[in-house]
């Protein structure tokens, strides 16, 4: 189990109090909690008498020493009695990762003319697949989105990072306009997007967290089109992409952009100056 909070540091046997107490950490990891719950539950559900014990992620972060446990709480807070850690890190990237010779390397699947609109992530699912549910891995809104952008922009082509299940193969296969890249290395899949012109959010759930893939994109000069989420307020902070409010915008401003090197060239260059903040080496040095 990914979040024990405070009270959870051991292997604890999971008795219903116990998972009604987990259960209430779920704003901590919601995209992970509730997955691991599921099971926990389903079980026992099935064999109420089988004993059942969690073990979670954070309980290695119990046994830190208060001065690396407390990141960078200012002691004026802990003299008025705080002591749990606040500070809220942006999520960052380590740019270095993408090396010039691995992005020399990715650049070499780019097509002459060819415009790129990239999207990456650990899994890259269809309905009907397992997880497909997941608007973190579900594709089926973008790929109706994509139909509609490459028929205004046909020197256009959609990169896919990520895992594809078979289903998903299966659809694409034939298809000369969309590049599947597969689950890369770290490193590897960070030299891919930073050949990406122009990345879409599509995503269609708030997942009410802000994303690290757009964290990523903005560290790599990525500019991003994106539904209006909380999620991705950090493009209205920086200028570095366009919230939308609905699908006709997403695919008229995606056209629009694709079609224009002057126009992304601002948002991008707002990307590489917001990302040049989130590199791994200038948040260690703010927060140590």
């Amino acid at each position: 189990i990914v979040h024990g909070g405070q009270s959870f540091v051991r292997p604890t046997l999971l008795t219903d109090n116990v998972i009604e107490a987990v259960d209430r950490l779920t704003p901590l990891a919601p995209l992970h909690q509730p997955r691991s719950l599921a099971p926990i539950r389903a079980l026992k559900a099935l064999r109420p008498g089988l004993p059942q014990v969690g073990c979670f992620d954070t309980a290695f972060h119990s046994r830190l020493a208060p001065p690396v446990s407390r990141y960078a709480i200012p002691r004026r807070y802990e003299a008025l009695g705080v002591e749990k850690p606040w500070v809220v890190i942006p999520q960052g990237v380590n740019l270095s990762a993408a090396t010039p010779e691995l992005r020399a390397e990715a650049a070499a699947e780019k097509r002459p003319g060819e415009v790129v609109l990239g999207w990456m992530a650990a899994h890259v699912l269809t309905t009907g697949d397992r997880d497909s549910e997941s608007p973190l891995y579900n594709v089926d809104h973008l790929l109706d989105l994509w139909d509609e952008i490459h028929d205004r922009v046909p020197n256009a082509r959609l990169w896919l990072v990520g895992e594809p299940s078979e289903r998903l193969r299966a659809r694409l296969s034939g298809r000369d306009d969309v590049a599947l890249f597969g689950r890369l290395p770290r490193e590897e899949a960070l030299a891919v997007a930073s050949c990406f012109d122009l990345a879409p959010y599509a995503r269609t759930a708030d997942q009410g967290v802000r994303a690290a893939k757009v964290s990523e994109l903005l560290g790599l000069g990525v500019p991003v089109v994106s539904y209006d989420y909380e999620v991705t307020a950090n493009l209205r902070e920086t200028g570095a992409g366009v919230l939308v409010s609905d699908r006709r915008a997403f695919v008229d401003a995606t056209a629009g952009l694709l079609s224009d090197q002057s126009a992304r060239a601002p948002l991008a260059e707002a990307a590489r100056r917001a990302g040049a903040e989130l590199d791994w080496r200038v948040l260690a040095r703010r927060f140590e």
